[in-house]
């Protein structure tokens, strides 16, 4: 449970803003922000660090209140509460597979993949020469109108507002991330090139000289990206050029970052994990009309042992006892 806290009483007294008590403390803006709100506790060192600059103690700052923990008994009376959904929803999961079960091999035996696969690469081979332009339009420019319009608003930040803070940083957040979904479809085209286009190469090579633009101009704006975020938190290092990049960005993190980081990889594994199990049913049951094989099954079975076994190493390294 995060702690009350009077941070910003004692901030105010001191005469300095958010980002300039982060750089006296070593950590971000961001954080301070979130102490402040109560979104985040700070660690031990990182109160005691806080209590030292504001020339105070640690219970001056951070209020305490006791919350009652979980004995086994009330453990036991949520996990009893919690089962009969659990295999109610195992009994549905089961009755649907063995109806998609029966429609797949009733649908095997009285229809045809060939006309699928004929309507499906024609579709593509239509659409080909226009997928990576139509997707670029469709999220760069949404992408630089964000930049602009953060970097408009950097250039008038005092350092001291708060929600002008934070809504640049929701800007920039929400290009990188339109410039992030640009990445795959990219690639998606460029093979759809070279396995499906026509004219003896040349859409492959026009989609291939697409992929090189649009990429050029998606890093281009990446470092626009990053350069301003490094402006808004100057304790950020890395540049987008730099082949250690995203080792050095990561360093750079504070602790509130890096419990940020962790809350965002489990949401991604957990996302990872019910992807690849969908993938997996819809291309097992696919197989019967599409005569796909084995081959893609296997791709997104690699993907999530990848998945799950470098998250849970990671898990069991952090969680190894320390040796005496």
């Amino acid at each position: 449970m995060p702690l009350k806290n009077r941070l910003k009483e004692h901030r105010a007294r001191l005469g300095v803003n958010q980002q300039q008590m982060g750089q006296m403390a070593g950590v971000s803006r961001q954080t301070i922000s979130q102490i402040e709100r109560g979104d985040y506790s700070p660690s031990v060192t990182l109160a005691l660090k806080l209590a030292k600059l504001c020339g105070v103690t640690v219970e001056d700052i951070f209020i305490y209140e006791e919350v009652m923990t979980h004995n086994m008994d009330e453990i036991k009376k949520q996990n009893n509460k919690a089962r009969p959904k659990y295999l109610l929803f195992m009994l549905v999961c089961m009755i649907a597979g063995s109806f998609i079960g029966f429609f797949a091999a009733f649908a095997a035996d009285h229809w045809t993949s060939d006309g699928l696969q004929q309507m499906l690469v024609r579709g593509l081979q239509t659409i080909l020469l226009y997928g990576i332009p139509t997707a670029a339009l469709l999220t760069m420019i949404p992408s630089a109108v964000l930049l602009h319009q953060a970097r408009q608003k950097l250039s008038a930040w005092d350092g001291d507002s708060e929600e002008e803070a934070e809504t640049i940083e929701w800007k920039l957040t929400c290009a990188i991330t339109l410039i992030g979904v640009q990445m795959p479809v990219d690639f998606f085209f460029f093979t759809t090139g070279l396995v499906y286009g026509r004219h003896h190469g040349t859409d492959a090579l026009i989609v291939a000289l697409e992929t090189l633009v649009v990429t050029a101009i998606s890093i281009w704006m990446q470092q626009k990206t990053v350069d301003m975020t490094r402006t808004l938190n100057p304790e950020k290092q890395g540049s987008v050029y730099d082949l250690n990049f995203q080792k050095k960005w990561v360093n750079s993190f504070d602790e509130n970052e890096r419990r940020q980081m962790g809350e965002a990889a489990v949401k991604s594994f957990r996302a990872t994990n019910t992807v690849c199990v969908l993938l997996w049913l819809l291309l097992t049951v696919g197989h019967l009309f599409l005569h796909t094989g084995l081959l893609p099954v296997t791709v997104v079975l690699v993907i999530w042992t990848v998945s799950q076994g470098s998250y849970l190493w990671t898990c069991l390294k952090i969680s190894r006892p320390a040796k005496r």
